[in-house]
């Protein structure tokens, strides 16, 4: 085109197609052969979506960016399904867009027959502007176009869910400066050694993060709810924006135990259970990462899974029969998988919905696994019952059906120091409590009695009265199963005291009459020094105290007649006791003597309870006013029960020792 004015000329050679042109109006579109004449900036990713709590992941993709690769940045963002891989990739990629002048490409690789890579490459070039007649049938001819394409291309690839390296290495760009981000429930350590791939895992919620998605779809949830649903979803996001987000439609998929008032129930007839099903997602997310453990792994998951709470890596041992180091190895692939949880001091625990799912596939040795846990839970306890009571005899294990527990997986049952077995208990305890539910479930009747028996002194030192009620009607209905007569009058005396100390004084009263039945259907005088201790205990509740001196005597005389000089010496420290406490000090003395001179002479270590009369003798004498005596005993109170390991027996010692130095010394000045 030439005019007044203008020039037109070209130099040197000049091959194919060429357009002069001096002045341009408005926008001109080639058709060239071999281009579809669509714009060749693709951007396919989906918009950014609502990215919490992200910023030290998205931060550690950006610091890989800018360190720059000779060829393509190829990033693999792991985790199990519904953790948010997919929103932090389109969020990176949205955030570097500027680094990325050639466009956004994505490819959905999740069935690797479906997602083939060569027709991946023929969806990529023809969005780069390829015309859909020129992209090569074969194979070969299409990499290499893909190649030759992307090498002066600086672009965002955005590939999904791969089954297989092979799939992804074919997608990669060969030009520097382009980011691959993949995302997956793999690492896929071989793209790490093939392509310099780097492995990023994307870690669960933590409960903050949890509470601020849940405020982006409820209004001021309570800290209570946040609590129990990111335990319940186990900190993953869908999990926790489905559970929400139906939640606040009026859905009865979330139980308002907490009074939460962001949650408002359509039907106040059909109460909601206590726990909610995981959402569908979720489950089958998480049914999709166990099925993809190895043998071994799997196998290992779903015997934790019956494992009520948390467990300790004993427990773990004792439960899957592994050696430590198989252990341990298998551990770490479910804790990265996310399908198991640190607790406190080398514990884990299976989250909530993995549980759900674990339970529901089960597996082939359920029982036996059952078994193993109640054998564990149930030599803890007695090693508990015995470090916080060392006085009380338990029962003799006898036939209990469970197996003997592994002693090289058992290690220290419970911490040798009694308040750290407390510290120990206090977190135990709920799985302790739910192991004694399941195994009455399964008809362990024998093994229901021991537990409880040895369960019910930790429970009266935490005052946790419900739970003693609770796991002392299990332990009743057992050995009244049991038909065995003296495990039954044991167990029924221990009910009445659980009972009294819970102020359930009329239950106390039908079992009191229940273990005197009992004792009249047996006829002996041992079976009838039980139930006459136990209604004594009652009538101290009821303050019937000249009742209850009378019964303590009876029972004193029984043993005595037995020849069981321990138990009298038992009986007659509560008689005493009983006095000292109704204001009959003297009264008190002679029973307390006896019972201190009869622990003294026995010849198994009666510590804690030579201590417990004698320090009961020391404030009967201090009452009378025999101050050195009281002294006396007093000090030796003092050195048996801290032998015995009662810091509550020798602290009452040592006031009593106090105040008696102090009277001492106010005397003499």
């Amino acid at each position: 085109m030439t005019g007044h004015g203008t020039g037109n000329a070209v130099s040197g050679l000049v091959g194919g197609h060429l357009v002069q042109a001096g002045h341009i109006h408005g926008g001109v579109t080639l058709h060239l052969p071999g281009s579809t004449g669509l714009p060749v900036r693709p951007r396919q990713i989906p918009p950014a979506g609502l990215a919490v709590d992200r910023d030290e992941v998205l931060a550690d993709i950006t610091g890989r960016l800018n360190a720059g690769t000779a060829g393509s940045t190829v990033l693999v963002l792991h985790g199990p399904g519904g953790i948010g891989k997919t929103t932090i990739a389109v969020t990176a990629l949205h955030h570097h867009e500027h680094r990325l002048p050639d466009g956004l490409l994505w490819a959905d690789l999740t069935h690797p027959l479906v997602a083939d890579p060569v027709e991946v490459l023929g969806s990529f070039l023809r969005a780069l502007g390829v015309a859909p007649d020129l992209v090569p049938d074969d194979e070969r001819e299409r990499l290499a176009l893909w190649r030759s394409m992307t090498a002066p291309r600086q672009l965002g690839l955005l590939l999904e869910s791969p089954a297989t390296a092979a799939q992804v290495v074919p997608l990669l760009p060969t030009g520097p400066g382009s980011v691959v981000l993949i995302t997956s429930r793999s690492p896929h350590v071989e793209l790490v050694g093939r392509v310099g791939a780097r492995a990023l895992v994307v870690p669960p919620f933590d409960l903050p993060a949890t509470t601020q998605l849940l405020a982006h779809h409820l209004h001021a949830p309570s800290p209570g709810l946040a609590a129990r649903l990111h335990a319940h979803c186990a900190g993953i996001p869908l999990a926790v924006a489905v559970t929400a987000a139906r939640a606040a439609t009026g859905e009865d998929v979330v139980p308002d135990t907490t009074g939460d008032p962001a949650i408002r129930r359509r039907s106040q007839e059909d109460p909601m259970p206590d726990t909610p099903p995981a959402p569908v997602p979720t489950r089958e997310a998480v049914r999709e990462a166990i099925d993809a453990l190895t043998p071994v792994a799997r196998a290992v998951l779903l015997d934790l899974a019956r494992v009520p709470g948390r467990f300790s890596p004993d427990l773990a041992r004792a439960v899957t029969r592994l050696a430590p180091h198989a252990l341990d190895l298998v551990i770490g692939v479910l804790a990265q998988a996310n399908l198991l949880a640190p607790a406190d001091d080398g514990h884990h625990r299976l989250h909530d919905v993995v549980t759900e799912v674990a339970l529901a596939i089960g597996g082939p040795d359920a029982d036996g696994v059952d078994d193993r846990v109640a054998a564990h839970r149930l030599a803890q306890l007695r090693a508990l019952a015995t470090l916080l009571m060392p006085a009380r005899t338990l029962p003799p294990l006898g036939d209990t059906d469970l197996p003997a527990p592994d002693e090289s997986a058992t290690g220290a049952l419970v911490p040798d120091d009694r308040a750290e077995a407390l510290l120990w208990f206090d977190v135990e305890k709920p799985g302790l409590v739910a192991t004694v539910r399941a195994t009455a479930a399964r008809g362990r009747h024998r093994a229901v009695v021991l537990m409880v028996h040895a369960l019910r002194t930790a429970l009266l030192l935490h005052k946790d009265h419900t739970a003693a009620a609770e796991v002392s009607a299990l332990a009743l209905s057992a050995a009244r199963g049991l038909g065995d007569r003296d495990l039954l009058a044991g167990t029924l005396a221990d009910a009445v005291r659980t009972a009294i100390k819970a102020d359930a004084l009329a239950g106390a009263q039908g079992l009191c009459d229940e273990l005197a039945a009992l004792a009249d259907i047996d006829g002996g005088d041992l079976m009838r020094a039980k139930a006459l201790k136990a209604r004594a205990h009652l009538h101290l509740a009821q303050r019937r105290t000249a009742e209850a001196d009378a019964l303590f005597i009876q029972v004193a005389d029984l043993h005595r007649g037995l020849g069981r000089p321990r138990a009298r010496a038992l009986a007659l420290t509560e008689l005493g006791t009983l006095r000292l406490d109704s204001g009959h000090a003297a009264e008190a003395i002679p029973p307390l003597t006896e019972a201190h001179t009869l622990l003294s002479e026995h010849p198994s270590d009666e510590t804690y309870n030579r201590g417990r009369a004698g320090l009961a003798l020391a404030r009967a004498h201090q009452a009378t006013g025999a101050l050195r005596d009281a002294l006396v005993l007093a000090r030796a109170a003092l050195s048996d029960m801290s032998a015995a390991g009662s810091p509550s027996g020798a602290r009452l010692a040592q006031d009593l020792i106090d105040t008696l130095d102090t009277h001492r010394k106010s005397t003499q000045d």
